[in-house]
């Protein structure tokens, strides 16, 4: 929050037509979300501090822009981030523990939204060079930034299973009900932690998909998927 206030000021003095852009995250929405997907426009309850901390930001610049302090602020909340050599938001979704097998959560329908690094950077680039040296408007743009389409849990499965850089480990079927009751043995032991555990369980077995429409509608078009990504790299041993 410090930084992101220090850097808006410094732009401000230097430059305040400049076009300022804060990366912000999906986070922001909360995790207790009643309607997929969720679009831009929905209130933010933001449920830890790394979240709130993104949100103070957001507001922070907000107020700079109706001050006019700042003319031209893009906010991108982004996905779920991966590429080939990191994978972590995807692989608690999918692997057991020490990655000794993939889990099929319920029937693996469960989707979620993820952004390649690549297709982050082409939209950092597409929105830094698309108004190039306009100056003649004003802007405050927020925009949930992910690949064109959501995934299924079983399709990250599917994918990883023939890449040559993910282990081809069997697949564990497990039931909702089998992670319900493992959880509330976690909660009671993690009483003070009940929410975070309550989450866990909300992340494996519901639906988190954002709304991109906004960010296709400026003309942009992600490149990658989770298949491009993973099976176009060569085995890496």
């Amino acid at each position: 929050m410090a930084t992101t206030r220090r850097l808006a000021e410094l732009t401000s003095d230097a430059n305040p037509s400049a076009r300022f852009i804060f990366l912000s995250s999906v986070l922001v929405y909360g995790e207790h979300l009643n309607r997929m997907p969720v679009s831009e426009q929905l209130t933010c309850h933001p449920a830890c501090d790394y979240s709130r901390s993104k949100l103070e930001a957001e507001v922070l610049l907000k107020k700079m822009f109706d001050d006019s302090r700042l003319d031209m602020i893009n906010i991108l909340r982004l996905a779920q981030v991966y590429d080939v050599d990191f994978s972590d938001n995807l692989d608690k979704r999918v692997f057991s523990p020490f990655k000794l097998c993939y889990l099929k959560l319920g029937r693996g329908q469960q989707r979620m939204s993820a952004l390649s690094r690549r297709n982050f950077i082409d939209f950092l680039r597409y929105l830094i060079e698309r108004n190039n040296g306009n100056i003649s408007q004003r802007e405050f743009e927020v925009y949930n930034v992910s690949d064109k389409a959501p995934y299924s849990f079983w399709h990250i499965i599917q994918s990883f299973r023939r890449s040559n850089s993910r282990p081809n480990r069997p697949v564990l079927p497990v039931p909702f009900w089998a992670i319900r009751i493992s959880l509330r043995i976690l909660a009671a032991a993690l009483w003070k932690n009940k929410d975070w555990v309550e989450s866990c369980y909300n992340k494996l077995t519901l639906d988190f998909i954002y709304d991109n429409n906004k960010m296709l509608q400026t003309g942009f078009m992600p490149i990658d998927t989770i298949d491009s990504v993973f099976l176009d790299n060569p085995d890496k041993s």
